[in-house]
């Protein structure tokens, strides 16, 4: 991963849900930064089986985001 600096993370999952409905998600890469999700978006994004959700789950894997984990 690049310089902390020149991260966009993800910790809703709210936008990349609205970028999968309109087939932008390759948008979050137009900065030239590095992406990285937090573990929970990805499993709100992929919990129940939707179109939606398999294509972001795909997407995610095809572009080998960094998934970070979250404590509590």
């Amino acid at each position: 991963m690049s310089d902390p600096a020149d991260v966009i993370l993800l910790p809703d999952a709210g936008p990349l849900i609205t970028l999968g409905y309109a087939d932008a998600l390759d948008l979050l890469f137009k900065p030239g930064w590095s992406l990285a999700l937090v573990d929970m978006v990805l499993e709100e994004v992929t919990r129940n089986q939707t179109p939606n959700g398999q294509k972001l789950a795909g997407w995610a894997k095809v572009n080998a985001l960094p998934v970070l984990s979250t404590r509590t």
